[in-house]
């Protein structure tokens, strides 16, 4: 994926001179401080991009009312967004995907991430788990 024109493009553009590939493949780096994403090589020159929510409560009632609106507000905003809600496989995170084509150029790709990371913001904003 390293050798995609269009992330090496992007990457360029933003002062990102090298994005290092973690062991599984995904690309990572960080967004103002606030935010890191993962990007994983995908077929048909595809990207996935993805970053964490919020971590999933410990406590199985307080982690069932996080998903229980989670997925009322994934159900609202479905037809709006091309991101979706998604668990890690440790089960420890609450985690928003979302997917791109490389082939549509630097700008598409600009305008994906964009909107992921406005996405991911609303996201965060909303389902902050409550303090004990």
């Amino acid at each position: 994926m390293h050798d995609n024109p269009v992330l090496k493009e992007w990457a360029h553009k933003r002062g990102i001179e090298h994005l290092p590939r973690m062991r599984d493949g995904r690309i990572a780096f960080n967004v103002d401080e606030r935010y890191r994403v993962y990007l994983y090589p995908a077929p048909e020159n595809r990207l996935l991009i993805e970053a964490r929510i919020c971590d999933l409560p410990a406590a199985a009632d307080a982690r069932e009312r996080l998903m229980h609106e989670a997925l009322q507000a994934a159900t609202g905003r479905m037809r709006e967004q091309n991101a979706r809600l998604t668990v890690d496989a440790a089960d420890t995170q609450l985690l928003l995907q979302a997917d791109t084509t490389l082939d549509a150029g630097v700008a598409a790709l600009d305008d994906a991430l964009g909107a992921f990371l406005n996405h991911l913001a609303v996201w965060r904003t909303q389902l902050q788990p409550s303090k004990p």
